[in-house]
């Protein structure tokens, strides 16, 4: 969905489902963050994504299409390469008559939609549908792990007889081998694996996915393809190709739709060849930084709380009428060569912590 701040804030006040003040609070943070106010006004939740985009196929005269849980016909869904769906977050999902349907993330990209209808050389309908949406669709275009790597070595033409040469043309991005490593990478991710494990035994090639601490086999390959198996990984890992009797350590970075993740490799000869472990780390779930909120915490604790004064420490409290409505509290404190003074409210003077230590008549210290 492309659409402008102005057109945006037109659409949301015209439709009454948002109120001014409450845009305006979210342009104040849009100001400040510098993202897009869509993002922002989605982030915020001050409209449903499906509530706003059916608000913008109505203003450009485009129908909604609601994707979620429909099964596309394989024929239908693969009249456009995966690659060009992903490219242009498009997916064909139904037909009426001789016209085709088409589901776009942006509608008003024209140059998108006419490489579409000179790809498949027969018309089409155009509707609107969220992101989401549109890349859930596009993963039907992928069948079971199984099926696909059966495929791929299908592909690729790889007897039986085992060997360690690796041509070029095997690891080249678009070799079916390639298309294989690719295919295990995204399958793990999507089953939310910490790990995957290729580990070669005497007549096969064995990859484990641990999923919730579990090491369960999912697969097997031919021992055939494992050299050039691992020497795509080791390419993608920056690590040498022809070094295969010493342990080899690196990383890379892998994508699956809107997803970015680290990927940490190591490899291992073993008796059978070399084996290869991955370790996944999702880098969209970073944890929650707490400094500032615990800083934050300390300053207004330390800002409210009075504790009782010492034999060596004296206070002092002065009533100051300052010319405001509010009056204020000064506590100045001094011990030995340090001296400091706060100013705050009465009403928000108490401790939230420990609002029984936080008397504004008690001597005090910070």
């Amino acid at each position: 969905m492309r659409i402008s701040d102005a057109e945006l804030k037109t659409l949301l006040l015209e439709s009454d489902k948002v109120k001014p003040d409450a845009l305006k609070d979210v342009e104040g943070i849009h100001e400040q963050t510098g993202e897009s106010l869509l993002t922002t006004v989605l982030k915020r939740k001050l409209i449903s994504e499906q509530s706003l985009l059916k608000l913008y196929a109505k203003n450009i005269d485009v129908p909604y299409a609601d994707l979620h849980g429909i099964k596309i016909p394989h024929d239908i869904l693969t009249k456009i390469p995966e690659r060009i769906a992903r490219k242009y977050q498009a997916v064909l999902f139904g037909k009426t008559g001789s016209t085709l349907q088409l589901a776009m993330a942006d509608p008003e990209d024209f140059q998108a939609a006419d490489f579409i209808v000179k790809q498949i050389g027969q018309n089409i309908k155009i509707y609107v549908a969220s992101v989401s949406d549109i890349m859930t669709a596009i993963d039907q275009y992928k069948g079971n792990i199984s099926s696909e790597i059966t495929q791929a070595i299908k592909d690729s033409g790889t007897d039986e007889e085992v060997t360690q040469e690796v041509s070029a043309k095997d690891i080249a991005e678009d070799a079916p081998i390639a298309k294989t490593v690719n295919i295990i990478l995204e399958y793990a991710i999507k089953a939310r694996a910490s790990d995957v494990h290729i580990e070669p035994r005497e007549n096969i090639v064995q990859v484990r996915f641990r999923v919730d601490g579990v090491l369960r086999e999912t697969m097997t390959l031919p021992k055939a393809i494992l050299p050039a198996v691992v020497s795509r990984i080791k390419i993608l890992s920056n690590l040498k190709i022809d070094e295969h009797r010493m342990p080899q350590d690196g990383r890379f970075k892998f994508s699956v739709g809107s997803r970015t993740v680290a990927l940490r490799i190591s490899t291992l000869p073993v008796m059978d060849g070399e084996k290869v472990a991955v370790r996944i780390l999702d880098e969209s779930a970073r944890a929650r930084k707490t400094g500032s909120f615990a800083n934050d915490v300390l300053i207004e604790h330390r800002r409210h709380r009075v504790l009782s004064a010492s034999a060596a420490f004296t206070a002092e409290l002065a009533w100051r009428a300052p010319s405001t409505e509010t009056d204020a509290i000064v506590a100045r404190a001094s011990s030995g060569v340090t001296s400091w003074a706060i100013v705050a409210r009465p009403s928000t003077l108490m401790c939230s912590i420990s609002p029984a230590c936080c008397t504004a008549s008690r001597s005090s210290r910070v």
